[in-house]
């Protein structure tokens, strides 16, 4: 590395040379690490290629230039992804000064090293957002006033690769200002520029469009988290009315099943309801023969005197079977009387029989 210095440093500028320096920092970063080397040899290697190219980013112009290049060959190789993040974040420091203090020439090539630390390394060039935005909006301005429009189309990719692989937090406060800027470009003469303008305008209203749809959703989440509290206080408020519904409804069915199973079991009603059924009965006997006389004129008897001889008829059965019940209790009290009194003479006679019996027996005799 630093052979590589020093020739960049005397070349005086020749691209030839600038672009062999990179091709060799980008060989040594391939197969200067072996895949079987442990990881922090790995990260010695990619420091010891980057350090040095980082530094010389602040000295003279041919240098800075040259270094730049050498960078974004070693950024775009797949071993920078074993470069620590103090490594990257050193580099990303010094580019920030080193665009704030180089010349014009240096300036379009160290944005392309921004580029492509962007594409791989986003977290840590977030930091570093607000600052590559200026000097890229500072680097188009340049290039407008100088009339070079290869400066142009480097600094409006820079703003584009920023905002696209960057976290639009990020770059949120930065995005109206690149809007503006981009719509004083977008009739640019040259071809390139114009098509570098509009990818770069798509990408910011994207982000404008992103966030307010975020903003929008959260409120829609309040709204709905307002409306979800409404309908279950509703819910609530219903199943609680349906449940004392239906409490009210199951006790005038119990009542109703109460009073059937009273009537099916044969309990006794009282008189004020049996009044009630019998002027039913006597309303449906009167609606029934409405179309027919009340009385007959052949004798017969009206329906209300049916129902008069059916009630009298049942109360007299129901004597007569008052009275039966009762003649069958006396008889059977008879009955057991006579048994006991039966039973009273025999075991009289038994006992006259046996004491005579015993009386004609000899003396029983005891040995002396």
């Amino acid at each position: 590395m630093p052979v590589i210095v020093r020739t960049l440093s005397s070349c005086e500028g020749a691209l030839s040379v600038q672009q062999a320096c990179s091709k060799a920092v980008a060989a040594m970063a391939r197969y200067g690490i072996d895949p079987a080397t442990a990881e922090d040899k790995k990260r010695n290697v990619i420091h010891s290629l980057c350090k040095p190219l980082s530094d010389s980013l602040l000295d003279s112009q041919h240098l800075a230039l040259g270094a730049s290049l050498c960078l974004k060959s070693l950024v775009d190789c797949d071993s920078w992804r074993y470069a620590s993040g103090e490594m990257v974040n050193t580099l990303c420091q010094s580019l920030a000064v080193a665009l704030e203090a180089a010349s014009s020439e240096a300036e379009s090539h160290m944005a392309l090293v921004i580029v492509a630390l962007a594409k791989r390394n986003a977290f840590t060039v977030e930091a570093y957002a607000r600052l590559f935005v200026k000097s890229g909006l500072r680097i188009l301005e340049l290039g407008v006033v100088e009339g070079d429009a290869q400066k142009r189309v480097l600094a409006v990719q820079m703003l584009n690769f920023l905002m696209k692989y960057l976290n639009p937090k990020s770059m949120s406060s930065e995005v109206e200002l690149v809007l503006q800027e981009m719509g004083k470009h977008v009739d640019d003469e040259v071809y390139f520029v114009r098509v570098a303008v509009h990818e770069t305008l798509g990408t910011a209203e994207r982000l404008i469009r992103e966030a307010d749809q975020v903003f929008n959703g959260v409120e829609d989440d309040n709204m709905e988290t307002v409306c979800f509290h409404q309908r279950s206080r509703s819910s609530e408020f219903n199943e609680s009315f349906c449940s004392m519904s239906n409490q009210s409804r199951r006790s005038r069915r119990n009542r109703k099943k109460r009073r059937s199973e009273r009537s099916r079991h044969g309990f006794r009603q009282d008189s004020f309801t049996e009044l009630l059924e019998n002027r039913e009965q006597l309303r449906q006997y009167s609606e029934s023969s409405s179309s027919s006389s009340i009385h007959d004129r052949s004798g017969t008897t009206t329906p209300t005197e049916d129902v008069c001889e059916k009630l009298k008829s049942e109360d007299k059965v129901k004597t007569e079977e008052t009275v039966t019940r009762s003649k069958k209790s006396v008889l059977r009290w008879g009955l057991s009387f006579f048994s006991v009194v039966v039973a009273g003479f025999a075991s009289s006679f038994m006992w006259v029989h046996l004491r005579d019996d015993m009386m004609m027996m000899p003396p029983h005799l005891v040995p002396t």
